[in-house]
């Protein structure tokens, strides 16, 4: 049985009571059925030689519907009922005592429920929930088949002290930062057997934020993203929070096998020198966007073509756009009183413009986008993404098209031309080479990030 000491020499209960009162959000029933549903934990499933792990298992409810589970699983297929079968099938953790002791009871209810006998599921709620702490508690060679759970959510900078020293004195320093929820997702990775499932309820922070960046290096590449979806609280949790997470089901790959000398398949699009852009933003698109008929209402020297992702078919944009280039060539604002024109045009919005958040009051600059857009930076020949499709697609433009913020540029900055990726990505080319590396949310819809486009082999 893996061991799990509280962290030593600072005020452990009145840390551990403190990071409970941040994070002791649980499950809802209905979202706990559908994650073991969805690693294939249930009664119909011949869970003989299977084994769970849940990290952080608060008040019971994913371990209780799990161990009933088991039990049904068991009785279908013939397995003896007894502590020494039963018994290696599940592990929990939970580091506050007080739940800890609630979940046992929770557990000991529902197999006593399932026609177990008492004494044995008494044995059972103290070998398969730990009153400890996953994050330190020491596995040995121990590995699981399943693993499920709402790991904990707090920023690291929230954590108490002593329990923040202890994690970052035993886990990673490229994992111990950011929030607490990562190294939960990280641990529990490197605890699955090979083709071992993962469902968790967890922030998708860990797709883009910088603090992640070690754990995308390093566990992207040893898992399988089999979903991944967002969720409301409502459906989530057993009370009002103001948490928005995402479903995270996952599958550990089969390692490749050793070969001497074997280089890694192909090249990130970041280290083969492509460099992935994204759109600007504007912050009151009607201000900045025109029809071509409104286009000839503006100095034609500031105008450049416009496209957003819902308008990208094929390798053009199904409805002509303008966008009105507010910076020179270098980059700079442009001086507004010199083109009567555009004057005119933004004064017709100025009201909606000066009440953005980015204009203080009695900004002379109250016309300027939140991003630089000047024509320049987007001349080059590129493909163009839209962050959130059901099928990924790219499209290859030669016209200059300034994308909207919707959508990412990838652009050639070596010798090889831009057309050669495009064979490579085109039709299902794109789709393929993100799978496993970005998330789909609800509907399908695929989302194409800046960090994910760059990690693309080719």
């Amino acid at each position: 049985m893996p061991s799990s000491p509280l962290p030593h020499l600072y005020d452990a209960e009145g840390e551990v009571a403190a990071l409970h009162a941040r994070c002791g959000v649980y499950t809802a029933h209905d979202m706990v059925r559908a994650m073991l549903d969805d690693v294939c934990w249930t009664e119909f499933t011949d869970l003989r030689d299977a084994n769970l792990l849940e990290p952080a298992c608060g008040n019971g409810a994913f371990v209780t519907e799990a161990a009933i589970r088991l039990v049904r699983s068991f009785k279908a297929n013939a397995r003896a009922m007894e502590v020494a079968t039963l018994s290696p099938a599940i592990r929990a953790f939970e580091l506050h005592p007080v739940e800890a002791h609630a979940a046992r009871e929770a557990l000991i209810a529902a197999l006593v429920g399932e026609g177990i006998d008492r004494s044995v599921a008494s044995s059972l709620g103290g070998t398969w929930i730990t009153t400890g702490d996953f994050l330190l508690a020491d596995f040995g060679d121990l590995r699981f088949s399943h693993a499920v759970g709402n790991p904990p959510y707090a920023r690291w900078s929230k954590i108490p002290p002593g329990l923040r020293t202890s994690y970052s004195e035993a886990l990673p320093a490229g994992i111990a930062k950011g929030d607490i929820f990562l190294p939960f997702l990280d641990r529990t990775i490197a605890l699955l057997k090979e083709n071992g499932t993962l469902g968790f309820l967890c922030s998708d922070r860990w797709r883009f934020m910088a603090f992640a960046e070690a754990f995308r290096r390093d566990r992207l590449p040893e898992i399988e993203i089999l979903k991944e979806e967002k969720v409301l609280p409502d459906e989530v949790y057993q009370r009002t929070v103001d948490i928005y997470p995402s479903k995270l089901i996952a599958k550990r790959r089969t390692p490749l096998p050793e070969v001497a000398g074997r280089a890694a398949p192909g090249r990130s699009l970041l280290e083969a020198g492509y460099r992935v852009k994204v759109g600007p933003a504007l912050g009151y698109t009607p201000a900045y966007v025109l029809t071509e008929r409104d286009a000839e209402k503006i100095e034609p020297e500031l105008l450049a073509p416009w496209a957003r992702a819902s308008d990208l078919i094929g390798n053009s944009s199904r409805t002509p756009l303008w966008v009105i280039c507010l910076h020179d060539e270098d980059g700079r604002l442009r001086n507004l009183t010199e083109y009567p024109k555009a004057f005119d045009w933004m004064r017709t919005h100025r009201k909606k413009l000066e009440a953005r958040s980015i204009i203080t009051e009695g900004d002379p600059h109250w016309y300027r986008p939140i991003d630089r857009v000047f024509a320049a930076p987007w001349r080059h020949s590129k493909l163009i993404v839209p962050e959130l499709a059901r099928h990924p697609q790219v499209f290859l433009d030669h016209t200059g098209l300034i994308p909207s913020h919707g959508s990412y540029a990838i652009i050639a900055t070596g010798n090889e031309p831009i057309e050669t990726l495009h064979r490579k990505l085109e039709g299902d080319g794109l789709a393929q080479a993100l799978r496993g590396l970005t998330p789909t949310v609800k509907g399908g819809y695929v989302r194409c990030y800046k960090r994910f486009l760059e990690m693309i082999r080719i």
